[in-house]
C-alpha cells in the first residue's frame, strides 16, 4: 500500500466512510536486548495513550506529511524540553 493509499484510507477511517481500521505499518517487538540505559543514537520503548480521535487525527496529518508517528513524537519531546528548561 502506498502513502497516498494508506492516507486516503486513514480519511475513509477518519470520517466514519470505512467500518474496518486500515493496516498499520509493520513495527518490530522489542526484545530483552531493550535496556533503559541512555546509549547515544539508541532509542528506548515510549509508550502513552491518547484520545482516540486525536491519535487518529495525528496518524492522518503524520502519513499527509511523509512523517513517521515515533519522528513527529520525538520533535514534539523536543519542543517541549526547549520550552520547559529545568
Amino acid at each position: 500500500m502506498t502513502n497516498s493509499e494508506s492516507y486516503e484510507a486513514l480519511v475513509r477511517f477518519a470520517s466514519g466512510q470505512a467500518a474496518e481500521r486500515p493496516p498499520s505499518s509493520p513495527v518490530a517487538p522489542a526484545g530483552p536486548s531493550a535496556s533503559p540505559v541512555a546509549v547515544p543514537g539508541r532509542r528506548v520503548p515510549f509508550g502513552t495513550s491518547l484520545p482516540a480521535d486525536l491519535h487518529r487525527a495525528f496518524k492522518v496529518r503524520c502519513i499527509a506529511r511523509d512523517i513517521r508517528m515515533q519522528d513527529a513524537v520525538e520533535q514534539a519531546v523536543h519542543t517541549w524540553m526547549e520550552r520547559h528548561p529545568e
